[in-house]
């Protein structure tokens, strides 16, 4: 299996998983196209089209996507920035002695959580991208991350002191102990690791996302 056939194989693993495609029939849809596309020795992308396409078409085949409810990727993404923000907030109630009485949501509290977290899904996307075979070095990824966290955190030096809104302390770790478990079940709704048949063991790697590494050598080797 060459490079380009491997990264179109991960890439429609991945694009199976947002569609919400079930893990058991996503591991057999991969597993027929790597046997297709070994048996013909054609381009993925001629013989099927984008990964992106090819997954969304699959999706609408009767009983492939999972039953219930798949909570959409940016409520994820939504409730780990008012995580952070929560988690700031805080760490500053703690070092300042205050954890009870109002609480006020300082501005320097907010954009750092933001710098932090955009920084890293920034950071992250492009060390993704590069190691999913895009042409950005990873280092950039990287880069990104630091220079939007370290603007981010002068930013939020600047504010000062300054308060955004109070709410009572209660409030404050009441939606703490309510945001934490939502993120777990969103989390969990959304954790869907592709399942091969045994046959196609060596494509399990590919569940390792742009971390899969090179494609096997031989294709009845264990992933």
């Amino acid at each position: 299996m060459n490079r380009a056939t491997w990264t179109y194989l991960g890439q429609l693993t991945r694009a199976l998983q947002a569609q919400g495609v079930d893990g058991r029939r996503a591991g057999e849809f991969v597993a027929e196209v790597e046997s297709h596309l070994a048996e013909t020795g054609s381009d993925p992308v001629d013989e099927f089209g984008t990964p992106y396409a090819l997954a969304s078409d699959l999706a609408g085949r009767p009983g492939a996507r999972r039953p219930g409810w798949i909570p959409p990727l940016w409520w994820l993404w939504a409730l780990g920035l008012v995580a952070l923000t929560i988690s700031v907030t805080a760490i500053d109630l703690l070092i300042a002695g205050t954890i009870d009485g109002a609480v006020p949501i300082r501005a320097r509290s907010v954009l750092y959580a933001s710098g932090i977290y955009v920084g890293g899904l920034v950071g992250g996307y492009i060390v993704t991208r590069r190691l999913d075979g895009r042409s950005w070095h990873p280092l950039a990824g990287l880069a990104a991350a630091v220079i939007i966290a370290a603007s981010a955190s002068t930013l939020s030096q600047l504010a000062g002191e300054a308060v955004i809104t109070t709410m009572p302390s209660v409030w404050l770790w009441t939606l703490a102990i309510v945001v934490a478990p939502a993120l777990l079940v969103i989390v969990a709704r959304r954790n869907n690791p592709v399942r091969f048949p045994p046959h196609a063991r060596h494509l399990r790697r590919l569940n390792r996302g742009p971390f899969a590494g090179s494609p096997p050598a031989d294709p009845a080797a264990p992933g």
